[in-house]
């Protein structure tokens, strides 16, 4: 008897031509792995139930039946290496969604389009917040300007001379970022980590994978417009090792479909 959505059976996949390759392997009546090389940021790779057997001779191919009334999908997916699955960016293409192409009730055909994280659930892995490390270093001049900057976030501190030391003066820039923004920091000695949270909480922010792929920047200078006296160890950083759950739980009951 086949059973649909074997993956050793009748699962396919196709990738976007000429900029990417991939293919299934392993694949065996409960799994399948697909991996791929891609090129530039909008390579993707598919798998695709077809109900349509357009691949064997007509007269061994397994008749058509796209009737999936009643069945749950039921899955774990591991993804290296690629948009993570929790990933709220903006798509360049439908990598968020299972699409499905049916009927309407009319009989015309729709591309249905389901929400994969509406029904994932985390079963192994955690998230962090990505971070980038600066250190600051000089002498505590009046009337200079030391800053952090992130997109539309900038957080200036005039120097008032008061501080006595860096460690003093860094306290008072990470009271000013604390609780506003997209980001958040905490100090070692002269060291500032600077977190990505999307404005979340430091110990609650899921912004996981997604803060990798962004940078954070520094300035110094004085109020004369020229050069401060402190200075930071680097202009700029990528934040770096934001994590999110690496394998996912996906059910999706019968029927789930919505159409957008």
């Amino acid at each position: 008897m086949l059973e649909k959505l074997r993956p050793d059976r009748d699962l396919q996949c196709y990738f976007l031509q000429p900029s990417a390759v991939a293919a299934l392997s392993g694949t065996s009546a409960t799994g399948f792995t697909v991996s791929g090389t891609w090129r530039q940021q909008f390579d993707w790779a598919v798998i695709e139930w077809n109900r349509d057997n357009v691949f064997e001779h007509p007269a061994l191919r397994n008749l058509p039946d796209g009737d999936l009334s009643g069945l749950t999908l039921s899955y774990q997916e591991t993804r290296t290496n690629c948009i993570s699955l929790d990933s709220d960016l903006f798509r360049t293409n439908s990598w968020p969604f299972l699409r499905v192409w049916a009927p309407d009730d009319s009989g015309i055909e729709q591309v249905y389009q389901v929400p994969l994280t509406t029904y994932a659930t985390p079963i192994a892995g955690s998230y962090a917040s990505a971070y980038a490390d600066f250190t600051l270093s000089g002498a505590i001049t009046a009337g200079d300007f030391v800053g952090i900057a992130y997109l539309t976030d900038q957080f200036t501190y005039p120097v008032g001379g008061w501080e006595g030391t860096i460690e003093n003066l860094l306290d008072q820039m990470i009271l000013a970022i604390t609780g506003t923004g997209l980001i958040r920091a905490v100090r070692t000695g002269t060291t500032v980590r600077v977190y990505y949270t999307a404005g979340q909480d430091l110990g609650s922010s899921t912004t996981g994978l997604n803060g990798n792929r962004f940078s954070v920047y520094t300035y110094a200078c004085s109020s004369t417009g020229g050069a401060s006296t402190l200075s930071w160890d680097s202009v700029s950083q990528p934040f770096a090792n934001g994590a999110s759950p690496t394998t996912w739980q996906v059910t999706i009951p019968n029927p789930p479909i919505m159409l957008l």
